[in-house]
């Protein structure tokens, strides 16, 4: 079964989120501390990464103690690993590293930090800070020593320094006391009453003499309170000596994080946002702020006010030019991906020029909000102005400045359509005509989207899911069962929101060429039940691998006319001629 079929039926989203950590620190005798200096040594940590279209951007961020003067960081695993969800293999990461001032400011962030090790089993990592050329030089950094001995009681003093996401954007010091300790998952655990918040985890736990006694790594809270756990340094000191003198190791991402970093703090001195590819500007009022959250993602308002609007400036790739056609099919497909497109109301749509060029003006609700855009088609992207003017549109004149500043640039310009494609684990390779365009995404488990040049609506997705241990034995027959009885339990949740899916045509062993043979096909549609008008069509074909995986390869269309779609799986079945899979 497609993705986007199951996100048809998604009513709420869920949130995985890593565990609420905070940082504590035991004082032996005595209920004060002394925090001068301490929290200089706890930094923050920004992870970034690639999205589907291989732009670079924030993916989260905790916290770490510096643990040398060199600028040896001690941090939790989790605050630092990317792993694929399709294979838990690690996928490429780099890391910025921020440095307190004082108690007030946010953070530095004119450092990177290279990884040295991580043990997933312990939930510790080791990271090197290093300056970035042309915006620091230091050549050491406060540190915090780490406690060699085990000498907490039940009762002691906590101090916790660290940047929870309750503490806003600068360094935050709480106090709490030692509830009491715990050997669990192979770890030493102290348990502590301090409060425990999201972006903690990394931080460190300090006693009287600001010796860390350990790091925090998970917090829950219900009405009763709070409880916070510590990973007790003396767990992990025979781990952090065998590993602390390694070499650190290289990341592919890191010169991207570097020139990221460099724009990121150049924006804290102007109010002209330029962008390189594609070239274009926009201005903001002298008392907002620019938050560069990537390569394609800018935001701009003033933090300083709840009730003000904003602008987020964003652009989405095609594997071709595009054209101002290509806007409300692409409204429509997001949509669709959200679940909500029966729900979908396009109540402005106009056409416009913007910076010069053909564009359009959006405003769109549904199920679970109203979105107000200008879209910019731009060569192979469209280039999306969300904004909103505030409370009471307390801010229009001052968003519609910014969006008026928008000016972009026809700068030299180089770029041809990808037309073969070919994927190693399962390994499958495809060649289109020049009907048809292939878009590579950073995505395992769906790696590849045909997109027809003609048909403005139509998108097919390659998906690939392991198989488990319900379906590596079936075989067509059981595999065709199986699918039609998920559509079944899909619809008793589907009428929630409107939804009804319905079978088309099914075939447990259909031939699409010689080279892709013996599949699955299952076409449906998808109609609102209210009204019974069809929401979407959709066409899978369907192969095992080995065993191992089951590839789908997903003609999806928001077209609702039954003879369109009909001429579309014309074109898809003729497209996939040239597809070969192996391994079946």
């Amino acid at each position: 079964m497609s993705k986007t079929k199951k996100l048809v039926i998604m009513v709420m989203a869920v949130f995985l989120v890593s565990p609420l950590l905070s940082v504590r620190i035991a004082a032996a005798q005595t209920d004060t501390f002394n925090a001068d200096g301490a929290f200089q040594a706890i930094v923050k940590i920004k992870k970034f990464g690639l999205d589907e279209d291989y732009s670079l951007n924030y993916d989260s961020y905790g916290s770490g103690v510096i643990i040398s003067s060199s600028g040896l960081v001690l941090t939790n695993n989790h605050v630092v690993e990317a792993k694929d969800t399709f294979d838990n293999s690690d996928q490429d990461a780099s890391y910025e590293v921020c440095l307190p001032s004082n108690t007030t400011d946010e953070p530095d962030c004119s450092y990177i930090g290279k990884l040295i090790a991580k043990n997933k089993d312990l939930d510790i990592a080791l990271l090197q800070i290093k300056n970035i050329p042309g915006l620091s030089s230091r050549a050491s950094y406060p540190y915090l020593e780490l406690n060699q001995t085990d000498n907490t009681s039940v009762n002691d003093a906590v101090m916790a320094i660290g940047y929870p996401s309750v503490g806003g954007s600068s360094v935050t010091i709480t106090t709490g006391i030692v509830s009491g300790k715990i050997d669990k998952y192979g770890k030493q655990w102290i348990k502590t009453d301090a409060v425990i918040s999201f972006g903690s985890s990394g931080g460190a736990a300090l006693d009287q003499n600001n010796k860390v006694i350990g790091i925090t790594s998970a917090g829950y809270s219900d009405l009763l309170g709070s409880l916070g756990y510590i990973i007790n340094i003396s767990s992990l000191n025979k781990w952090i000596s065998d590993n602390r003198n390694l070499a650190p190791k290289a990341s592919p991402l890191e010169n991207r994080v570097i020139a990221f970093a460099k724009k990121d703090k150049s924006l804290n001195d102007t109010d002209k946002f330029q962008n390189d590819n594609p070239v274009f500007s926009v201005v903001k009022p002298e008392d907002w702020k620019f938050e560069y959250f990537g390569e394609n993602l800018l935001y701009i308002q003033n933090p300083s006010d709840g009730d003000g609007g904003y602008v987020i400036i964003q652009f989405k790739k095609f594997p071709y030019l595009v054209d101002i056609n290509n806007i409300i099919p692409r409204v429509k497909m997001r949509s669709l991906e959200k679940g909500t497109l029966s729900f979908l109301n396009i109540q402005e749509n106009k056409d416009l020029k913007l910076s010069g060029l053909p564009a359009k003006k959006i405003l769109t609700t549904d199920l679970s909000d109203s979105l107000k855009f200008y879209a910019l088609p731009f060569r192979n992207s469209i280039i999306y102005l969300n904004y909103d003017y505030g409370l009471d549109d307390k801010d229009k004149g001052l968003i519609d400045g910014i969006i008026n500043s928008f000016n972009i640039k026809n700068a030299k310009f180089s770029f041809s359509e990808a037309k073969k494609y070919t994927n190693s684990v399962p390994k499958f390779s495809l060649t289109v005509d020049n009907n048809w365009a292939l878009l590579a995404k950073n995505l395992k488990s769906s790696p590849l989207e045909i997109q027809s040049k003609k048909y403005k609506d139509l998108i097919v997705k390659v998906n690939i899911e392991k198989a488990s241990d319900s379906t590596k034995n079936l075989n067509n027959d059981g595999l065709l069962k199986l699918n039609k009885d998920q559509l079944d339990q899909i619809n008793k949740i589907s009428s929630i929101v409107d939804l009804k899916l319905e079978i088309m045509e099914s075939n447990a062993h259909y031939k699409v060429s010689k080279n892709f043979t013996d599949t699955i096909k299952i076409t449906t549609s998808v109609k609102a039940i209210s009204s019974g008008k069809v929401v979407t069509y959709e066409m899978d074909l369907t192969k095992k691998v080995s065993n191992k995986y089951i590839v789908t390869v997903a003609l999806i269309t928001t077209n609702p006319d039954k003879k369109v779609f009909a001429n579309y799986q014309k074109e898809f079945l003729k497209m996939l001629q040239k597809f070969s899979l192996s391994g079946s």
